[in-house]
């Protein structure tokens, strides 16, 4: 089985029969965002600028997906901007789970979480994840918890960060599971796909198209 980081977790979750709460499009999370900072937040010069800024909100709809992703908790005793950015940040994840809503990062931290707990149903022989370009910590708990279960392969388009080739190569050599390194990847582009990628970089092949434990 294979698909991209959203598409996979939905499927996990729906084996597992949880609900898939509908994903807010851009637009709509930044209103509810404006709502939620007018209507649960004090007033302050924080909240003043996040509403009167040109692209503040949508920024911080960005900021907020990061922290999901990455795992980010508030410091002990946040002050000033940290203060307001962190409780708008709260406000916003508990009204979207009041309203049934959720965005990218909150399905596939789920689908982690239920698979890291092993209450998950049983998955595929054989699966390929697509899209895992910077393998942030929601991303790796996934790659960890799939890799003892199947025979797992990674895959990302444009090859991968450094701090993911970085986690792969160390932890390739201890597991059952492969990935496709960036340099390969740039090569089998510029063979397939030149129109599209005619900058990439197929002088420098890497021999193996990909790593697996020896």
């Amino acid at each position: 089985r294979s698909g991209v980081t959203q598409e996979a977790s939905c499927r996990l979750l729906r084996a597992a029969r949880r609900e898939v709460r509908p994903i807010l499009p851009e637009p709509v999370a930044t209103l509810l965002l404006k709502q939620v900072i007018e209507s649960d937040l004090p007033p302050d010069e924080y909240t003043g600028y996040f509403l009167s800024y040109g692209n503040a909100l949508k920024r911080l709809v960005g900021l907020f997906s990061r922290f999901t992703s990455y795992r980010v908790s508030p410091p002990q005793s946040p002050t000033g901007i940290e203060k307001t950015v962190f409780a708008a940040y709260r406000s916003f994840r508990i009204r979207k789970h009041e309203l049934g809503l959720c965005d990218v990062d909150d399905l596939v931290d789920e689908a982690a979480q239920l698979l890291s707990a092993g209450t998950s149903p049983s998955v595929p022989g054989c699966v390929f994840l697509y899209g895992y370009y910077d393998l942030n910590p929601v991303q790796a708990d996934i790659v960890r918890a799939l890799d003892s279960r199947c025979d797992l392969t990674v895959l990302s388009p444009g090859g991968f960060s450094v701090g993911a080739e970085e986690f792969f190569e160390a932890t390739s050599r201890l597991r059952n599971w492969s990935w496709t390194p960036s340099r390969t990847m740039a090569r089998l582009h510029a063979e397939h796909f030149w129109p599209q990628y005619p900058k990439a970089d197929w002088r420098t092949p890497r021999t193996a198209s990909s790593r697996s434990a020896e």
